[in-house]
């Protein structure tokens, strides 16, 4: 609130000595002061973020300069429009960097965090819903690929239960199968990828889930044509 009306202050008097100085506000003045209150008004009723505050401090940077006595600032502002478009394209770049660097590490975060309970056996909800939002944040196949083997070990626990739901059951094993379909999407050439799809399939074959073993065959022969040296998948396929 002190910072909202500091700010109201601050454009209040910038006008305030324009007039009084016998300055007057030209159309690009104005232009300015019409930009700045936006961003003003944005600040207060909006949720901050880096490309708000980056615009809206340059613009008040606008505004103290047009209405200083230098006349340096007068022969520069005719370039205003070049130097804002560049500003733009700056921040924009910045932010946007920025923000996929950001998700980036919150995924690597929030992925490390789950795959700790994940190691100690420990398939929650709250496990599930980190491997889940590690995935939406950054596109690797090692998160979508993890995801899969929690919720593979998830549908054995709840198969081991008697009198489990099979709602619940339909709905890890969706969950499941769409993100190792996802791994095998985002890095098709990495041979674990399409291995670990073949481990749920098979896992799902010893259910009695129609067409589960066909499945796990495919992505075993996927796998092979990969990674021809690993010894796991040959013993696989002749189970």
């Amino acid at each position: 609130l002190l910072s909202f009306f500091g700010l109201l202050a601050f454009l209040i008097a910038r006008v305030l000595k324009a007039i009084n100085i016998k300055q007057g506000i030209s159309g690009l003045g104005m232009a300015v002061l019409i930009t700045c209150f936006f961003y003003f008004i944005c600040w207060f009723f909006y949720q901050a973020n880096c490309a708000l505050m980056a615009a809206g401090f340059m613009f008040f940077g606008f505004l103290e300069s047009y209405w200083t006595k230098e006349k340096s600032w007068r022969w520069d502002s005719k370039l205003l429009p070049v130097v804002v478009f560049g500003c733009l394209i700056i921040f924009g770049s910045v932010i946007v960097g920025f923000h996929k660097t950001a998700k980036s590490y919150l995924a690597a975060v929030v992925y490390a965090k789950a795959n700790q309970e994940y190691s100690r056996n420990e398939v929650g909800e709250k496990t599930i819903k980190g491997l889940e939002k590690a995935s939406q944040l950054d596109l690797k196949d090692i998160y979508s690929r993890t995801l899969t083997q929690a919720l593979n070990l998830k549908i054995k626990q709840v198969t081991a239960k008697s009198g489990f739901s099979k709602s619940e059951l339909q709905k890890t094993v969706s969950l499941a199968e769409k993100a190792g379909l996802k791994a095998s999407q985002i890095n098709p050439r990495n041979s674990q990828n399409w291995l670990n799809l073949a481990i749920f399939y098979e896992g799902l074959s010893a259910l009695q889930i129609e067409k589960a073993a066909d499945s796990a065959l495919d992505c075993l022969q996927k796998a092979k044509a990969l990674s021809p040296n690993n010894p796991q998948i040959p013993l696989m396929m002749s189970r």
